[in-house]
Formats: structure tokens, C-alpha cells, sequence
């Protein structure tokens, strides 16, 4: 639920994989939270059923959010959907140096 979730996970070289496909926010309610890598992969996971604020930006590499991709040097994308019937939003910011960038439903 949202009273574990970090307001950031950031990791300097590696793979970043934060889940948070299972997340439960509550009616009302926006959980924020933001994911850096320096060189890398990261990955997030979301769940299907709250609405969406999402950005990420890539310095050099490829970034995937849901359907949109961005390939090349300083890949920047931001999607907002309301496709949910609850009133839960997740805001998620993704950042990483060099490398890929995905964001995905879990």
C-alpha cells in the first residue's frame, strides 16, 4: 500500500526493476514517486486500475512509456491517462542518465 512505498528509488549503475503493479491507493488519493538510474536499465511496473502521470526523460538511450517510445539523445516523454473509474492517481518520474527507460502495466 502506499504507506510503504519510497518517494524515490535511485541507483547510480545496474538494473532498477521497481514493481508497483500491486500498489493500492486509495478513492482520492495521488501516490508520487520518483525512479533515477545513472547508466543502466530501469524498469517500472504499474498497476491497471488507477489513473496515470507519467514522465520520463533518457539522456542517451531508448524509453518506453506504455505505447510511446523515444530512441536517440535526450528521449523525453509525458503521458497522463484517465482510464480508471476510481479517483487513485500514480505519478511517476523516471529518469535515467544513459541507458533504457521503461515504464509498463503489471
Amino acid at each position: 500500500d502506499v504507506t510503504t512505498l519510497e518517494p524515490a528509488y535511485r541507483l547510480g549503475i545496474g538494473k532498477l526493476d521497481v514493481d508497483l503493479s500491486a500498489l493500492d491507493i486509495p478513492p482520492g488519493e495521488t501516490a508520487t514517486v520518483e525512479v533515477e538510474l545513472g547508466i543502466g536499465e530501469a524498469t517500472v511496473l504499474i498497476p491497471a486500475d488507477v489513473d496515470l502521470q507519467l514522465e520520463g526523460d533518457v539522456g542517451i538511450g531508448q524509453l518506453v512509456i506504455l505505447d510511446e517510445e523515444e530512441n536517440g539523445i535526450r528521449n523525453e516523454l509525458s503521458i497522463d491517462s484517465d482510464t480508471s473509474d476510481t479517483t487513485s492517481t500514480l505519478v511517476v518520474d523516471l529518469s535515467v542518465g544513459i541507458g533504457s527507460g521503461r515504464i509498463e502495466r503489471g
